[in-house]
């Protein structure tokens, strides 16, 4: 007697801004992400 998770609910994929592309979205999100950090381990001298 398993019950099935209701539907009507929005998953996460649903709710991003471009929901068909969301792993190009989490690509984009690590990609600034690791940007960030070379900027700044460059701007304190450290590479």
């Amino acid at each position: 007697m398993s019950e099935k998770p209701e539907q009507d609910e929005p998953t996460w994929k649903t709710t991003l801004p471009f929901p068909k592309r969301w792993a190009l979205y989490i690509g984009i999100k690590f990609a600034v992400l690791a940007l960030a950090i070379w900027l700044t381990l460059r701007w304190y001298g450290l590479i």
